[in-house]
């Protein structure tokens, strides 16, 4: 792999992508992969624009996982969301945006989305682009987001979810306990649905149906996080506890980390807007599917508190 790095600007390499009708990329580090196809100016090498031919004559290009996260203009190097959002590098990986191929110019793009909690870092790596381009794509495992150049909608495919944010009207502030995010937007798909590339337009799944106005629970939602609570996937935490839920309208989830003597705390709240939809569903797996669109996600630090004070074993 490493004496593959100089054949960027190889002429048989770059003939062998010529002849392709689909290229993927595998997993691994995104930031060796546009090390080798982006030049030392950041531009792009000769197989890279290769690459960018097939695309528009009409060849598939996909990805997976780190794969997956160069083919926006920008994208997450590395980094874990509690890091990112305390600012603290004790308590994780330290968020980092690059630049990626561009090959999906609509939004940024994460991955292996819900099952690596990537909301949070996700949700500040937004901040850090231009405000048009405020549009975050989360894929979950075994799940894909199908882009034909040219349309104007996006399609969920295969048994996970799609999460997207939309940061256009939000703001963020840096705080001293971390940063604190005011007004996002968050819509969670599943399989077979479509969001128009600007994410103003989700088309559901003809197997969901509206949960809004037929609430099938009627519970004041427990607020609050860690592994003592149900571990939920993000669709059906928003979906069942709240959209599907006529005695909720908000949900707060925290997270919490120990650093020396003080423990950190990041509250995430979903609030139920006027313009909100949800959905469910049962899909031709007999799996039960929820979706969601039009959630406002507020996210901020909630201080520190003092070690000490939680009970711990002699």
């Amino acid at each position: 792999e490493r004496e593959w790095a100089a054949n960027a600007g190889n002429p048989e390499e770059i003939a062998k992508i010529e002849q392709a009708g689909a290229i993927w990329f595998a997993g691994g580090d995104q930031l060796r992969l546009t090390t080798v196809l982006l030049g030392k100016d950041g531009g792009p090498t000769p197989m890279l624009k290769a690459l960018r031919r097939r695309l528009d004559a009409g060849a598939a290009i996909g990805g997976t996982s780190a794969g997956a996260a160069i083919m926006s203009d920008r994208m997450i190097a590395r980094g874990h969301s509690l890091a990112a959002l305390l600012r603290d590098d004790s308590v994780g990986e330290p968020l980092q945006v690059a630049d990626g191929l561009g090959f999906f110019p609509h939004g940024l793009v994460d991955q292996h989305f819900d099952a690596n909690a990537r909301l949070g870092r996700m949700a500040v790596a937004l901040g850090r682009l231009e405000k048009s381009q405020r549009l975050g794509f989360g894929i979950d495992e075994d799940t894909a987001l199908v882009h034909v150049l040219g349309e104007k909608s996006l399609t969920v495919a295969g048994s996970g979810n799609l999460t997207v944010i939309d940061g256009r009207q939000a703001r963020w502030q840096e705080t001293e306990g971390g940063v604190r995010i005011q007004g996002l937007v968050i819509s969670v798909l599943s399989p077979g649905d479509t969001i128009s590339v600007d994410g103003g337009e989700f088309v559901p799944s003809a197997y969901l149906a509206p949960t809004i106005g037929n609430e099938y629970r009627n519970a004041e939602p427990v607020q609050g996080g860690g592994i003592a609570l149900p571990a939920m996937r993000l669709a059906d935490l928003l979906g069942e506890e709240l959209l599907d839920n006529v005695g909720a309208s908000m949900i707060d989830r925290y997270s919490f980390a120990v650093t020396g003597a003080d423990v950190l705390a990041v509250r995430f709240r979903f609030t139920q807007m006027p313009d909100s939809e949800g959905y469910w569903g049962t899909d031709d797996q007999d799996q039960s599917r929820y979706s969601v669109f039009g959630v406002r996600l507020d996210i901020e630090p909630v201080g520190t508190k003092t070690a000490s004070s939680f009970p711990r074993s002699s």
